[in-house]
């Protein structure tokens, strides 16, 4: 924990010196830009398109969670489906890392199993992935073929695009034929020689999540069609973000820059930086300045956008001890967590 709590001290220290940094470079008077901008009803359709987005992950949770043998009320998993954003979003890696408690909180309070539990966040969150990614490879070829981008960053891009497209293919195709995608990475990148995935309490629990995983894919086909529909209805809603930004702004920004923000926003996740603190704001001033649009501008609708971000997360951590658990156990005491659920209860 003490190690867990010395990365979240050193990323938060390294995304806040960016932030600083890139607003010392730029101005102060572009954040000031931003309150000037502010309306009320700006607010609540941002938040209200937010909580939309969440309808839409919490019906395919729900859905995926009744095709596994579990019913749980629309509202219950709402209300987890919050915490598991709120946390994910104030964890290094934005928008993952709530999914342990989210896990842990249908243990406790509802007796899912664990491989239940998890095969349910996972199948739901892969799918949401699978739609972004078709989104960002249409992007990616806009952006290859953008003479404004330099050739190194077009290369890079698409290697690692590359690459998630692939854990992609291999999550469903490896589930449906029945290998499942757990024990399909353990084998290609020799992972059995780590001793957790030998632990007497995991390896069932991962072979459990593999099986539930392909009995949803293979067998409720119609189920899963409906969440590629959620999926996508919840995909749309950053995008509409972004573009009402830009309308709140009066900039006209065209479909090109759209999709740069949404590929370029999405990879960043993967850079470590609670809240998205610095890496956010760093993400639309480079596609803006790239683009022509100004970094000024660029400063101004990130931390316009990061503002409400933030805000979304309050339901999910004023949730937090309605369900029994500090701020703190929920960003930090995700291992013990597990802990405590390993092994139990995952049949």
């Amino acid at each position: 924990m003490r190690k867990r709590n010395l990365f979240f001290i050193i990323f938060t220290m390294v995304g806040g010196g960016l932030f600083f940094w890139l607003v010392q470079r730029i101005g102060w008077d572009k954040i000031a830009e931003v309150f000037t901008l502010f309306q009320w009803w700006h607010l609540v359709i941002l938040l209200g398109l937010y909580f939309l987005s969440m309808i839409f992950m919490s019906l395919s949770m729900r859905l995926i969670l009744k095709s596994l043998g579990y019913r749980l009320p629309f509202l219950t998993i709402f209300a987890l489906t919050n915490i598991n954003l709120a946390v994910g979003y104030i964890t290094p890696f934005a928008y993952v890392g709530g999914e342990p408690v989210q896990i842990y909180l249908m243990y406790k309070r509802y007796r899912v199993p664990v491989g239940t539990g998890t095969a349910n966040v996972l199948i739901e969150k892969v799918t949401r992935q699978l739609i972004a990614m078709i989104f960002i490879v249409f992007g990616v070829i806009l952006f290859i073929f953008n003479q404004e981008i330099p050739w190194g960053i077009r290369i890079g891009l698409a290697a690692f695009i590359s690459f998630l497209i692939f854990v992609l293919w291999a999550y469903f195709a490896k589930s449906i034929s029945g290998e499942g995608f757990f024990h399909y990475m353990i084998k290609i990148f020799h992972l059995s020689r780590w001793k957790i995935l030998n632990n007497p309490k995991v390896a069932p629990v991962i072979t459990d999540i593999d099986r539930r995983t392909s009995d949803f894919l293979v067998k409720h086909r119609r189920a899963f069609g409906l969440c590629l529909i959620y999926a996508t209805l919840a995909e749309l809603v950053p995008i509409a973000q972004m573009i009402l930004v830009f309308w709140f702004m009066g900039i006209n920004p065209g479909i090109v820059n759209i999709f740069l923000l949404f590929i370029v926003t999405n990879l960043l996740t993967f850079v470590p930086s609670p809240a998205q603190l610095g890496t956010f704001e760093a993400s639309g001033v480079s596609v803006f300045a790239i683009k022509g649009i100004g970094a000024g501008a660029g400063l101004t609708w990130s931390v316009y956008l990061h503002i409400i971000n933030i805000l979304s997360t309050i339901p999910g951590l004023v949730l937090l001890p309605i369900y029994g658990l500090t701020i703190k156990e929920a960003v930090f005491n995700g291992e013990e967590m597990q802990r405590k659920i390993s092994g139990k209860n995952i049949k």
